[in-house]
C-alpha cells in the first residue's frame, strides 16, 4: 500500500462516516418532528399553517417549517409575506392551540 492508496481509503471512509452521520441526523429530526402537514403552529414571532417541512441540523438536529401566514382569529391573512418566514421546531410555542416544549432546547 503506498501513502496515496492510504489518502484515498481514509477519504473513502470519511465520506461514508459523513453519510451515515446525516441520515441518522434526519431519522432523528424525523423521529422528535410532533407536526403534521395541515398544523397549525405558533413561534415567538408568527403562526402558519404548515405546508411543508425541512430537516435543519444545527446546534441540534430538528425540522423547519413554512406555510401560510394565520391572523389571531385563526384564519389566512390577507397579506401574505412575501418570502416566508420559517417556523423552527425548538422556537414552537403552540401546535394546534396546544402548548408545545422542544425537549433538546437548551443542550
Amino acid at each position: 500500500m503506498t501513502i496515496e492508496e492510504l489518502n484515498q481509503q481514509c477519504i473513502a471512509l470519511q465520506r461514508e462516516c459523513d453519510t451515515k452521520k446525516s441520515r441518522l441526523y434526519i431519522q432523528f429530526a424525523h423521529e422528535h418532528n410532533p407536526v403534521k402537514v395541515g398544523d397549525i403552529v405558533t413561534d415567538h414571532y408568527h403562526t402558519i399553517r404548515v405546508e411543508n417541512m425541512r430537516f435543519y441540523g444545527y446546534p441540534v438536529p430538528h425540522m423547519c417549517y413554512t406555510g401560510i401566514a394565520m391572523t389571531k382569529k385563526g384564519v389566512p391573512a390577507k397579506r401574505q409575506p412575501a418570502s416566508s418566514e420559517p417556523v423552527y421546531q425548538q422556537n414552537i410555542e403552540f401546535i394546534n392551540g396546544q402548548p408545545y416544549t422542544y425537549e433538546y432546547k437548551n443542550r
